[in-house]
């Protein structure tokens, strides 16, 4: 009764094998060298004649050769389910010697011809395998590799031959084409799997598409997660909190405020903030310092000049400074208006000279009751501009006084020096106060003669 019921089994086995589409016959071959015997070519295992047998030249000892291989391309990528091994049979007599031969071997499937590239789905040992050997191994590939070795020094278990010749009468390779399962594989594996790979028996997928998770990828990335696996967070910038693509991580509807990218991962360039990072920040924020990224805000205040959250407003005719707070003096020539972000002044002889800004020898015309060097009053104008002021001076363009026919006079050294120390010092503090007073103070230690 066992026996019977042992017998169905097998037959069943075999009927289900059987089903599956044969993946090698008469498909290209490739061993290491060829035995010298007439028919003993690569693919003389995979034409369906158990009388022509693929042989490979002897490993192991009395041989310069320890490992032997002979694999055959299946042509593209498929779903392997069993490789069955027909090694040469000679007779009763020599079937010990046979299986000692065939011994100790390995199966894999990769996706080019080296094996490392792939994975072992079989290892045969340390009992001697049947001539007539079938094995599931299962998994894609597109190359099925057989590999064997007799390594000197190495302690092989009993019954293994130390001198091996490859010997395959007939490899049967079947599975499924990629993208079906089943047994006749007549069905579709799961839409996301990834590659159209899945499991030949039960159709479970090897890996999902990014974006999909599940047995059978049915399940698309929890809100907030996307990619392989589902294992990457949303960025969390994404505009009208709506989550990311469940694939790709991008933002449908664009980035919120102050961040910009595919996945709005990125925040803005300085000088361009909102949505998208679309505008442009206005330039005047106090220090030159770069706008908020969301709101465009200058959050340091204003450059002189200039008003309004967003700095993008210049003072109103007759006001100028730090927050426009400052009014014109109302004498500028031909009834203009003063320059909104600063004011230029004429110093009184008397003022400079006891102040000691500029040594008395300096001045060789004492006649002239002003000394044309003109001073930010808005001490909170930046070194660039400070520069041009200073250059301006010196070449005597000064359109608003020309009317006046100010002139300069005698603009010797130590006008220049003084005008160069504002400027060096400014560059370094970013304060044009602090570099007029650290002037200033300097010039009034200099001993006047």
């Amino acid at each position: 009764m066992h026996l019977e019921i042992l017998s169905v089994l097998l037959l069943l086995k075999t009927v289900e094998i059987l089903c599956y589409d044969v993946l090698s016959h008469k498909k290209p071959a490739f061993q290491s060298a060829t035995l010298s015997w007439i028919g003993s070519e690569a693919n003389s295992a995979v034409d369906g004649n158990l009388a022509t047998c693929a042989r490979t030249d002897v490993i192991g000892s009395n041989s310069q050769q320890d490992r032997t291989w002979w694999y055959v391309d299946l042509g593209d990528i498929y779903s392997v389910y069993n490789i069955r091994i027909h090694f040469e049979d000679i007779g009763k007599a020599y079937i010990l010697r046979q299986r000692g031969r065939f011994a100790g071997f390995s199966l894999y499937l990769s996706s080019s011809t080296i094996k490392e590239n792939g994975y072992m789905c079989y290892k045969d040992g340390p009992e001697l395998p049947p001539l007539n050997f079938t094995t599931n191994c299962t998994g894609y590939g597109r190359y099925v590799i057989y590999y064997n070795e007799r390594l000197n020094g190495v302690k092989y278990p009993a019954g293994y031959e130390s001198m091996s010749y490859t010997q395959l009468c007939e490899v049967v390779v079947k599975g499924c084409s990629r993208g079906k399962f089943g047994i006749n594989c007549t069905m579709n594996c799961p839409t996301n799997c990834c590659g159209g790979k899945c499991d030949i028996i039960n159709g479970k997928c090897m890996e999902c598409k990014p974006g999909w998770e599940g047995e059978k990828c049915q399940t698309f990335c929890l809100k907030g997660s996307y990619g392989q696996d589902c294992k990457f967070r949303c960025s969390g910038h994404c505009r009208d909190g709506t989550s990311c693509d469940h694939v790709t991580g991008e933002c449908a509807e664009g980035c919120v405020s102050g961040w910009t990218g595919s996945i709005c991962n990125k925040t803005c360039d300085n000088g361009h903030y909102g949505i998208n990072c679309s505008s442009t920040c206005s330039g005047h924020c106090l220090y030159d310092k770069a706008c908020n990224k969301e709101t465009g805000y200058c959050e340091s205040g204003c450059s002189d000049g200039y008003t309004g959250n967003l700095c993008q407003n210049e003072c109103t005719p007759g006001w100028f400074g730090h927050d426009c707070t400052k009014r014109c003096s109302g004498h500028c020539a031909n009834k203009a208006v003063c320059n909104h972000m600063m004011e230029f002044v004429l110093m009184d002889v008397k003022t400079v000279i006891s102040d000691k800004i500029v040594p008395h020898h300096v001045l060789s015309n004492t006649t002239v009751e002003i000394v044309p060097i003109y001073i930010l009053l808005n001490a909170r104008v930046h070194a660039d501009k400070l520069m041009v002021l200073v250059h301006a001076v010196l070449v005597g363009w000064v359109p608003q006084f020309a009317t006046q026919n100010v002139f300069l006079i005698h603009m010797e050294k130590t006008v220049l020096t003084f005008a160069a120390h504002i400027v060096q010092i400014s560059l370094v503090t970013d304060s044009v106060e602090v570099a007029w007073q650290d002037a200033r103070n300097n010039f009034m230690e200099t001993d006047v003669t």
